[in-house]
């Protein structure tokens, strides 16, 4: 109440009007807070939240795996070949992949290029280069890998155990029974660091991170299908039981996609 004693009659009609953008449809009502000039001068009244950024690259202490060196000749496909080829792919053969081929799909889909300006350059675009985006992997049939969960560790391309064992079962269970998650030996789980492009962007913030995502998206999909591989992004997932098996807070990182892989049974 002392929050509206502080307001003008203008700007309570305002929140009224806010509200009701929010119980017809909250994705609306966040396109327009969104904006660089909200409509309402309520909003621009009491937005500029601080957030700040966790750095760009996660770095995780842990069991470490050094990946094999990526080899772009594992490739079967050009590029114009994997565009035209690329599906959703949701049936897998019952069979493994080895460790080189997973370390060339994370490298050329998501892997670090180079620096510049003290910025990592990833494989993908990415709003302000600010890289909010981070991979973990639930693995259960790759050559010479224990199954568990892993981090992959951009800086130097490698992996970090974070829970030794079988979690296919669970994880599929998540993503409401897609039985393509439990028959996938690798599932490439994407999540958000919001902070890092929200102590720049501030609420726009969350536009870019999408954006970022959809790059990095059709960047697995192309290299997946280049390699021989298929895969489907899966966003209808409970997001808390994920984040709570990643071990990721659901506020200032939580999961965004999941990419089942493996070798297409047709």
């Amino acid at each position: 109440m002392k929050f509206l004693g502080r307001l003008s009659r203008e700007e309570v009609e305002e929140l009224s009007e806010i509200f009701d953008w929010l119980t017809s449809d909250p994705g609306l009502l966040y396109h327009e807070l969104s904006k660089y000039t909200p409509k309402w001068s309520v909003v621009r009244r009491f937005t500029g939240k601080s957030y700040m950024s966790p750095g760009l690259l996660k770095k995780m202490s842990g069991v470490k795996v050094k990946l094999p060196k990526p080899n772009p000749k594992l490739f079967k496909l050009s590029f114009g070949e994997a565009i035209i080829k690329r599906r959703s792919i949701r049936e897998f053969k019952d069979q493994a992949l080895d460790l080189e081929t997973l370390s060339t799909l994370l490298y050329y889909s998501a892997g670090l290029r180079e620096y510049e300006w003290g910025y990592p350059m990833r494989m993908f675009p990415s709003a302000g280069a600010l890289q909010p985006l981070e991979l973990y992997l639930v693995v259960s049939n790759i050559r010479d890998l224990d199954n568990g969960i892993y981090h992959y560790e951009v800086h130097d391309h490698s992996l970090v155990l974070i829970k030794k064992g079988s979690f296919n079962w669970e994880l599929c269970k998540y993503c409401l029974d897609q039985r393509h998650v439990l028959e996938a030996p690798v599932n490439i789980c994407i999540s958000i660091v919001y902070p890092r492009s929200a102590s720049k962007y501030s609420w726009r913030a969350y536009r870019y991170v999408n954006m970022d995502l959809g790059h990095l998206g059709q960047n697995i999909y192309l290299v997946s299908t280049a390699l021989g591989l298929g895969t489907c992004a899966i966003g209808a997932f409970e997001d808390d039981p994920i984040n709570r098996l990643l071990g990721l807070d659901g506020y200032n990182e939580f999961i965004a996609l999941v990419y089942p892989v493996g070798i297409p049974r047709k």
